[in-house]
């Protein structure tokens, strides 16, 4: 079996970056970046909106959470942590 096989088999949490725009009423509309959790059959089982500003800083955070497959119950926490 090779690795590429094993690697998939061990992934049980996709994350993945979306794009929002949302609205405040002391800032206007602005564009905003959140995280979409998936499971291995890609049904959603979490979602947090408007996580940064910066579309980088989300997309690192979510290469860290799908490496080290962070489980979606210690997504706030997480997020939280980071101060994005």
């Amino acid at each position: 079996m090779c690795n590429e096989s094993i690697q998939r088999q061990n992934i049980r949490w996709r994350y993945r970056l979306i794009a929002e725009k949302m609205h405040q009423p002391d800032l206007g509309e602005y564009d905003t970046y959140g995280i979409q959790v998936l499971d291995a059959e890609y049904t959603m089982v979490s979602v947090m909106h408007d996580v940064s500003v910066c579309k980088q800083s989300v997309e690192e955070v979510v290469a860290l959470f799908n490496l080290h497959q962070l489980s979606p119950s210690h997504l706030h926490n997480a997020i939280e942590d980071f101060v994005l």
